[in-house]
């Protein structure tokens, strides 16, 4: 595995990922995820939930974009601007092991190319397992990578996690 940066991700943050992926069982859930660059680190501070207008399924996870936009401005704003939208997680239920779908590349390149999320470089936390075995995290980053004659490609990278306290 070659990894392309490191994820610093508070114990709380994923214990709230778990509890809220544990509560939507089987369904799939997820929301963003708030806090700062450094060099090639992610340091993240917060997680934002799905919302109340979330829609669930097995395979699926749509946001409430609207819930999801209010939480960024106002941990943006607590947090002196400093703490930025860094990218999405989400969950996959009855997964023994976190892999990206074909899926969840393109909500990746759609986020790295969408000049409103601010973040050319987004990251993205999928938490596969169910309740009884538990939730292993599996953590990515994204960018867009130009090409002369083909459409821009998502490039997509391992990174490192490190939890703290």
């Amino acid at each position: 595995m070659l990894v392309h940066g490191i994820a610093w991700t508070p114990s709380t943050v994923l214990d709230a990922m778990t509890t809220e992926a544990n509560r939507q069982y089987p369904l799939e859930t997820g929301g963003a995820l708030m806090g700062y660059l450094n060099d090639k680190s992610y340091v993240v501070t917060s997680y934002i939930g799905p919302g109340p207008n979330a829609i669930h399924s097995r395979t699926h996870f749509q946001p409430d974009y609207a819930y999801q936009e209010q939480r960024i401005a106002d941990i943006y704003q607590h947090s002196g601007r400093r703490d930025i939208y860094l990218g999405d997680w989400h969950s996959h239920p009855n997964d023994v092991t976190p892999r990206m779908s074909s899926d969840d590349r393109r909500v990746l390149a759609n986020i790295a190319g969408h000049r409103d999320a601010r973040i050319d470089r987004p990251m993205m936390i999928i938490i596969a397992g169910e309740p009884s075995r538990g939730w292993v995290p599996g953590i990515w980053c994204g960018q867009i990578s130009p090409r002369l004659l083909w459409f821009p490609r998502l490039d997509v990278h391992d990174l490192e996690l490190r939890i703290f306290d």
